[in-house]
């Protein structure tokens, strides 16, 4: 990669980053200073609600009050998702380049939060019948969103660029036996 492309790279990935935190942080912030906690709006019913939540823990409460793992591990992926920014290729890896921008920016956006509230603002509330799914927020979905872009690289796109490599290796085989 040279100079240009490496700081249209990076650009394109701290643009990417910064617009979800931002999203994410904004949208927080609307939230908890437009509504009162457990505070509940429905949007459509029975479906999607706008519901005002706090959580201390890790995703659906998990690790509740352990301040000191919720702020390490986003660190260590922070810096495992730059690391891996730094490795990728994103002309030939599309996918596997954003889904860790998305991942990135989720964790940073839900870490901003636990580090300067001490909890995640969360949101976000469906529905479906009688089940509830847990209130979530845009980093969260960021995240999830990221993960299913790393699974469908890892599972489809690198097995199809690994058989591709393959073939191309049994062509050039071929043509050095001739």
């Amino acid at each position: 990669m040279n100079k240009k492309e490496l700081i249209t790279y990076i650009s394109i990935c701290v643009s990417v980053v910064l617009g979800i935190v931002l999203v994410d942080q904004l949208t927080k912030f609307l939230v908890s200073h437009n509504m009162e906690l457990q505070e509940n709006i429905k949007i459509i019913p029975n479906f999607f609600h706008i519901e005002y939540i706090v959580n201390d823990g890790a995703a659906w409460g998990a690790f509740s009050g352990k301040t000191v793992i919720l702020l390490g591990i986003p660190i260590a992926a922070i810096i495992l998702f730059i690391f891996l920014l730094t490795r990728s290729n994103f002309k030939e890896k599309k996918y596997f380049t954003l889904a860790i921008l998305f991942m990135l920016g989720g964790t940073i956006g839900n870490f901003i939060d636990r580090l300067f509230l001490g909890y995640v603002v969360d949101f976000l509330s469906f529905r479906f019948g009688s089940y509830h799914y847990p209130n979530f927020n845009i980093a969260d979905s960021m995240l999830v969103i990221g993960g299913i872009l790393l699974a469908v690289e890892i599972i489809f796109l690198e097995t199809k660029r690994l058989k591709k490599a393959e073939e191309t290796t049994e062509v050039d085989d071929t043509d050095d036996e001739s």
